[in-house]
């Protein structure tokens, strides 16, 4: 005589209701307590990225954005490829390129601030937020707008002294390249006219409150 026995259950994956905690942890109910971050729809506030402006002056500085990011990345490529170099012949070779170590730095220059340009259009700079987004909707629109005027203040400065700077060591040459001092400071005008360009398009498009 045999006797059959029920087939043994698989544990299931899935978490039913009984096996839930009856009380959530204290961190996941903090989270869930915490006030969000907008309340209030395309609130200027959050970050986001400003790619679709409207309008001819809006598709110059699309054009410009992407013109600069694929600068950024080709220079990134070429400090790969210099720094590369420049270890293969001191470990290698024994014989140290002059030209490159003064030429990275060159272009590490370029890449810093055309790169922080491109993070102003997108909005991908570092920011503390945590007591604005505690403001009231009003008070942290008052602030996105002080914060990009004082970003645009900041890009005039590097537009003017930058220019300046670089005008006044034209005369100056660096040994290993061979060409001005000036290649160092000429970033500062370009990224500083862009910062400008960018920051003007963040208030507008805020003003008229398109997406």
């Amino acid at each position: 005589m045999t006797s059959t026995r029920p087939p043994l259950s698989r544990p299931s994956s899935r978490c039913t209701r009984s096996t839930l905690p009856t009380r959530c942890s204290p961190t996941l109910c903090a989270a869930s307590r915490r006030p969000p971050m907008t309340d209030v729809p395309n609130d200027p506030t959050e970050p986001r990225p400003l790619d679709r402006a409207p309008g001819p002056v809006g598709r110059l500085l699309n054009g410009a954005a992407a013109v600069t990011q694929f600068f950024c990345t080709a220079l990134m490529v070429v400090m790969t490829v210099i720094i590369s170099w420049q270890i293969f012949g001191r470990f290698i070779l024994n014989n140290t390129p002059k030209w490159s170590e003064q030429l990275a730095g060159v272009l590490m220059v370029y890449l810093t601030l055309l790169g922080g340009a491109i993070a102003v259009k997108e909005g991908r700079h570092i920011a503390l937020t945590y007591f604005r987004d505690r403001f009231p909707v009003k008070l942290r629109e008052a602030a996105w707008v002080v914060c990009h005027l004082l970003v645009l203040g900041f890009g005039l400065i590097m537009l003017v002294y930058g220019a300046k700077m670089a005008q006044l060591v034209q005369a100056w040459t660096i040994p290993t390249l061979g060409v001005s001092t000036s290649v160092n400071y000429w970033p500062f005008p370009v990224s500083g006219a862009l910062i400008v360009a960018f920051s003007a398009q963040a208030l507008v498009r805020a003003w008229r409150n398109t997406p």
